[in-house]
């Protein structure tokens, strides 16, 4: 049989199809993150010519290893008979040249995928989440409410994957461009995913966080199925020590919703027959119920993820909430490989850690209180649309706008969410220069001051969120004559007469010196 021929047939036959790449934690991992350089020496080197074939691993070089492989079967079954030729060495160079040239253009059009599928994603999957929240509009039925939930975690799981993808094809990018260190590198390995369209579907329908979250990313699924971690967390401990306070949750609400029930603030003796001071007290219970709702739900949430092990880390790579670890890569990569090693760590579940009551209750600032509440979700919101915007003042408007979006087309969810941009930078004015200046006697009775006015004003913005409509909303505040919007405007007025005393105060001295 002739050398070219026998060739085609071997190459042929040691091509597997397609085959599915392992995952990106083990050391034979996906090609296409992990870059560096294959060396195949195809026989030893002789004294006259010796046939060696050096590849760089470019990000899109699954095939070209089945390409060396075979290179290499041939070889060892072709050294039997006859040496390395000259002819067989060209004809060797062309194919590995022409593999080279075919996969430089897939990984490019990889390239310019990763940099707007992510844009394509967040545009589709918010004009259809508002599409499904109107479908009345268009003579179609709406909805049951639960698939609304459904329907918002599937918004955050598929343009938050296209995000991921869009990452990872960027990394990729850094390590043939030589532009990434070493610590780098295992950060973008550590990140990077390469989902088929079954990974997609299994994915987004994940029985765990499919109605109330927590939202994780891909990468975190992608682990929790292929890395050993959960076999080895104490899920079962912490499932218990976060399930305690769900019973209280629970008691809280039911007794709170009996003595004053949401549907009273709407009625007309409400408005007809009660005072201005128990309209305005009656935010303060109708808000806690809100709250104990939300509670048992995100902790209940978290019990699931939690039992099933998903977002289980070692805690040595100081795991955060939504995003998953973030440092020690190249250590979790080890031990991910290692079932004796990842046996004896400690583990975390700050990765679906979604809610923090205690900070949410007692936080002194509203910055605080909103970071402890929903908290997978702010890191959703800080990384996919904050950090993505350029530098600008309106970085946090367009995202608190998205925020509301998200929740909802109701009126009562943009009053709610957008009236924090009036509140925080009284808050912000009395925290950066007026609250350094108090004593310590007097700190702790600030503080208390500061963490009442900041509950009431979360009171005060969360009845619209739970009254909905614009009508319902205005109405009530109107009931109570915007009590809350004049105490913005006179402590925002009182601070920055404050603040410019004291700057005279400052110049005066320093002339009198």
């Amino acid at each position: 049989m002739e050398v070219s021929e026998k060739w085609r047939i071997v190459h042929k036959m040691s091509e597997p199809p397609s085959p599915p790449l392992p995952p990106a934690w083990h050391e034979e991992g996906n090609p296409h993150l992990r870059g560096g350089r294959v060396e195949n020496h195809l026989e030893k080197k002789p004294p006259v010519r010796p046939t060696e074939i050096r590849t760089s691993i470019s990000p899109s070089s699954a095939v070209e290893l089945n390409l060396t492989s075979a290179l290499a079967n041939y070889t060892t079954e072709a050294g039997k008979t006859t040496p390395s030729s000259p002819d067989r060495d060209s004809n060797l160079d062309l194919r590995v040249l022409s593999s080279r040239a075919r996969h430089d253009k897939r990984f490019g059009q990889l390239r310019h995928r990763g940099g707007s599928c992510h844009l394509y994603s967040f545009i589709f999957q918010f004009i259809y989440l508002a599409f499904f929240r109107t479908t009345s509009y268009f003579g179609i039925p709406d909805a049951p409410s639960h698939t609304n939930l459904v329907q918002m975690i599937l918004t955050l799981k598929l343009v938050g994957l296209a995000f991921e993808v869009h990452d990872t094809a960027a990394a990729s990018a850094r390590k043939v461009d030589g532009g990434s260190d070493m610590e780098s590198t295992s950060k973008d390995e550590a990140i990077s995913i390469n989902p088929g369209f079954l990974d997609i579907f299994h994915y987004s329908f994940a029985y765990i966080g499919v109605l109330t979250g927590p939202y994780y990313s891909y990468r975190t699924y992608h682990d929790w199925l292929h890395a050993p971690f959960s076999d080895y967390a104490p899920c079962y401990e912490e499932m218990l020590r976060k399930f305690k306070l769900v019973p209280l949750y629970a008691a809280v609400f039911l007794l709170v919703s009996y003595i004053y029930p949401i549907q009273y603030a709407t009625s007309d003796e409400f408005y007809n027959e009660r005072s201005t001071l128990y309209r305005f007290w009656y935010m303060w219970p109708t808000f806690l119920i809100f709250r104990m709702r939300i509670y048992i739900g995100m902790t209940l949430s978290e019990c699931v993820c939690i039992t099933a092990g998903l977002g289980a880390y070692p805690a040595f790579t100081d795991p955060k909430s939504g995003q998953g670890p973030t440092k020690e890569y190249h250590h979790l990569k080890e031990i991910s490989t290692n079932p004796e090693k990842a046996s004896k760590e400690l583990y975390s579940f700050e990765t679906v850690h979604n809610l923090d009551a205690s900070k949410t209750e007692f936080a002194t600032t509203m910055r605080e209180s909103i970071r402890s509440w929903n908290m997978t979700i702010q890191y959703w919101m800080a990384v996919n649309v904050y950090k993505r915007l350029p530098r600008s003042p309106f970085r946090t408007a367009i995202t608190t706008f998205v925020s509301a979006f998200w929740h909802g087309m109701y009126a009562g969810h943009y009053l709610c969410i957008c009236s924090t941009a009036l509140y925080i930078p009284v808050e912000d004015l009395y925290a950066r220069h007026l609250r350094k200046k108090v004593s310590s006697m007097f700190g702790k009775i600030y503080d208390w001051m500061l963490c009442y006015i900041r509950m009431l004003s979360f009171s005060y913005m969360g009845i619209t969120f739970i009254l909905l409509r614009i009508d319902a909303a205005f109405k009530y505040w109107a009931s109570i004559y915007f009590a809350c919007h004049i105490l913005w405007a006179v402590l925002y007025v009182v601070g920055f007469v404050l603040i410019k005393r004291g700057k005279k105060k400052v110049d005066t001295d320093t002339k009198s010196k």
